[in-house]
């Protein structure tokens, strides 16, 4: 098999991917980005270190270690232009991005082409790791409700309104009523502006989908043991994603923890809707 190359960010993802290959006997090399993925989870594996704006650094560590497909996975906080310090490869992806520095789907996009211009064929991680693709129906002990149900079906096609601006892939909504849009902050910081509108009696859900789009390759939705955890705090009722475009990490995990605070995981199909 082919050596894999993980592009790591923060997170478990990336390395339920190399366990995953290590299981099928695949060889990987991980480039680990400067402070978002921990060096400490990869001390098994081929791994080296490089800045988000490092391209010309990357792209040769990527080539030495006898990388042909990468997958990029882990979570990575949007830098501002100020602070990147790009060298003259990564400067120049910028530069022709202009705006479009801006936008996901546009600073995706450019970074895919980047790799592929190189040499490199980006795949996605579902093709790599078929297994944690979000599941249809209730995974954990407890259900949605009626109400429940309702609210995560205007949910799912309002979140892929604003997906389809290219502001978020998340919402918040409760008892009918949209109480929190994602956009430039990230999810946990949304989920923790809505604390101040959660009612007791009608708790707010977390919806995910998959923008339309989107490059499946490339930045899919994600849930995983952080995120049950950040909605429980908040008072959550639960958790709903777009089956069959999510990326579950730590699912057995995930379902310890909602079933431990009482709350529900569902994977919904939006043709349902």
């Amino acid at each position: 098999m082919a050596k894999l190359g993980i592009i790591a960010g923060g997170g478990n993802l990336p390395r339920d991917i190399v366990d995953y290959c290590t299981k099928i006997g695949r060889p990987v090399f991980v480039l680990g980005l400067k402070t978002f993925a921990n060096p400490n989870s990869f001390e098994d594996v081929d791994f080296a270190e490089a800045g988000l704006a490092q391209a010309s650094k990357a792209l040769e560590l990527l080539r030495n270690a006898g990388v042909t497909e990468i997958v990029l996975a882990g979570k990575v906080e949007r830098p501002s232009l100020k602070s990147l310090k790009p060298d003259l490869k990564a400067a120049g992806i910028l530069a022709k991005l202009g705006k479009g520095f801006l936008g996901d789907n546009s600073l995706m996009g450019a970074v895919k082409t980047a790799f592929e211009e190189e040499g490199f064929k980006v795949v996605g991680v579902d093709e790599v790791f078929d297994e944690v693709l979000a599941a249809i129906g209730t995974w954990g002990q407890v259900k949605p409700s009626l109400e429940n149900l309702n609210d995560i079906k205007s949910g799912l096609q309002l979140a892929k309104g604003i997906g389809a601006l290219d502001i978020g892939q998340s919402v918040v909504v409760q008892d009918g009523l949209c109480i929190a849009v994602e956009a430039i902050e990230g999810t946990d910081a949304m989920i923790e502006r809505s604390r101040a509108l959660v009612e007791d009696e009608a708790r707010p859900i977390l919806i995910k989908v998959k923008k339309p789009q989107q490059d499946r390759r490339l930045d899919l939705p994600t849930v995983g043991p952080e995120t049950v955890r950040a909605v429980a705090e908040a008072g959550f009722a639960g958790i709903a994603v777009e089956a069959g475009h999510t990326l579950v990490v730590s699912k057995n995990e995930m379902i310890e923890l909602a079933d431990e605070a009482g709350l529900f995981l569902f994977g919904a199909e939006l043709e349902d809707c």
